[in-house]
């Protein structure tokens, strides 16, 4: 079964919505908090991110930047929904 991170601001009713429908999807999913350390214990098996935010991502860039090169790394894609996509 492949992983999707879910990584988010919250643990909002939408983010627990989209967590719902990709495990509808037959898809092993985890939901954690845009946290460095967070994210980073969910290094392994890892097949896809899909990142939300609901404010001004200039206030997680040390964050993104950390998704981004994880993302690259280990040739994993990254799929965005939120309102500030020029920093990412």
């Amino acid at each position: 079964m492949e992983k999707i991170l879910v990584i988010a601001e919250n643990n909002s009713f939408l983010v627990r919505n989209i967590a719902k429908q990709l495990e509808e999807l037959r898809y092993e999913v985890a939901i954690t908090e845009i946290n460095i350390q967070a994210i980073s214990e969910y290094k392994e098996n890892v097949e896809a991110m899909f990142l939300y935010t609901e404010s001004d991502t200039e206030v997680y860039t040390k964050e993104l930047v950390f998704i981004r090169d994880k993302a690259a790394e280990e040739n994993i894609p990254i799929f965005y929904l939120g309102e500030d996509a020029e920093n990412l």
